[in-house]
């Protein structure tokens, strides 16, 4: 990018963050009794302030401080969205007015911190000659930032997110809470539907169904029962309903009609949330080809393959999650494109996470510190990831948006490659 361009860049940078820390801000007041005991929430809200307070000053004569200086703002906001409570009250927030309308904040954040960062990343050589410049204060709010870490991005609002626990890579509970549409008959619904999925695996269970049935209902029984992400719940649901039209000969009659009305409520008490409608809209907004599908698939079906020959530090819950979106790829029309949209979201996702959470070590790839690294870089998982982030890419640069994946995962192959 030439001079000119990235100066242009950088001033529209500046108005874009001031506006997204100002969404960001109101967020976090917003939801002031969510606040964590933990800090999270005035963590996030001090984190804005600050922000705002570098840009509001910023250098606007010399290009490098300036770029030093949003890459500062962009590590510290990016750092305070990794937060438990950002992903459960923040980011499901829907932006009301101005440039975002009607986005979900925790997309726009990931979006907008990936874009400015792979920009920053790309011109890094310009910025090096901006460090002596840089004023101490905004130097000390500047984090270091490593080539790959850098620009993995928070994981965006799908069935499934995931976190590391103990060193192993694991799926993050996410509770949906109480319905915001109709609360109460909500939570009366979670409740009977329960019930109901108890009911179906227990004659599931006396019968001689495909054992495919009961895996999927028993899913959809701790799901409910634990309130878990709603939308998994909804997707888990595409699986359910084509299961129970492929299989109903293989059962009685009344246990087949419990099965369908089940089916329904669950697309009824899914209805009743807007992170459900909000995922529906951003999952239909897409023009996807059979070959789209049976990329994502394949590339899906080989990360969960991959993920289970590591269950030392992959969690088994992880590549499940990822075959239970996929089972319900195969549901036709608008249900199998929620699902399509749905398991490209989930391998972001987990790329993600895994890239933010060891990208850090291949630093020592490009300095030569071979020891260091093979002691400590995972290398099976972080292979994975970075395969799955190159063969996925060219589908996901038109379902859900993003253009991080591709070079994300050709520069973390590169740098295992040095250390071999």
């Amino acid at each position: 990018m030439q001079k000119k361009n990235l100066e242009t860049w950088r001033r529209v940078a500046r108005v874009k963050l001031i506006e997204l820390i100002r969404e960001l801000g109101d967020a976090a007041m917003a939801t002031l009794k969510e606040w964590p005991a933990a800090g999270e929430g005035r963590s996030l809200k001090e984190a804005c302030e600050k922000a705002n307070k570098v840009l509001i000053v910023s250098n606007l004569s010399q290009l490098a401080a300036g770029m030093k200086e949003i890459e500062g703002v962009v590590e510290a906001l990016r750092s305070a969205a990794q937060s438990e409570y950002f992903h459960q009250h923040v980011a499901p927030r829907k932006i009301r007015t101005g440039r975002w309308r009607g986005q979900l904040l925790g997309d726009v954040v990931g979006s907008e911190l990936t874009d400015a960062l792979g920009v920053i990343s790309e011109n890094r050589t310009t910025q090096e000659v901006a460090r002596k410049v840089v004023r101490p204060e905004i130097r000390a709010f500047a984090q270091k930032s490593e080539p790959l870490a850098s620009l993995a991005p928070p994981q965006q609002t799908g069935p499934v997110q995931f976190e590391f626990r103990n060193g192993v890579l694991r799926v993050r509970p996410q509770r949906s809470g109480a319905g915001d549409k109709n609360p109460i008959g909500a939570e009366h619904a979670r409740k009977r539907l329960v019930k109901d999925a108890a009911w179906l695996v227990e004659n599931f269970a006396k019968s001689n169904i495909d054992q495919r049935a009961i895996v999927v209902m028993e899913e959809m029984e701790e799901n409910l029962a634990s309130s878990q992400n709603v939308i998994e719940i909804g997707i888990a649901n595409f699986a359910c309903g084509e299961l129970c039209s492929k299989l109903e000969d293989e059962i009685s009659a009344p246990i087949s009609a419990k099965w369908k009305a089940f089916s329904v409520g669950v697309s009824l008490y899914v209805s009743q949330f807007s992170d459900w409608h909000a995922f529906v809209d951003n999952a239909t907004d897409f023009d996807a080809t059979e070959d789209d599908a049976r990329k994502v698939h394949q590339v899906g079906a080989k990360l969960a393959q991959d993920l289970r020959k590591i269950p030392g530090i992959a969690d088994p819950e992880v590549p499940r999650s990822i075959e239970i979106l996929l089972e319900a790829m195969s549901t036709p029309g608008k249900a199998g494109k929620r699902a399509l949209f749905a398991v490209v979201r989930t391998i972001e996702n987990v790329v993600a996470k895994i890239f933010s959470e060891f990208g850090e070590h291949l630093n020592a790839a490009f300095e030569g510190s071979r020891e260091a690294v093979k002691q400590t870089v995972k290398w099976s998982l972080l292979y994975a990831a970075a395969i799955a982030a190159c063969n996925i890419a060219p589908n996901a640069q038109h379902i859900v948006k993003t253009d991080w994946l591709k070079a994300m995962g050709e520069t973390a192959i590169k740098s295992l490659a040095k250390v071999d």
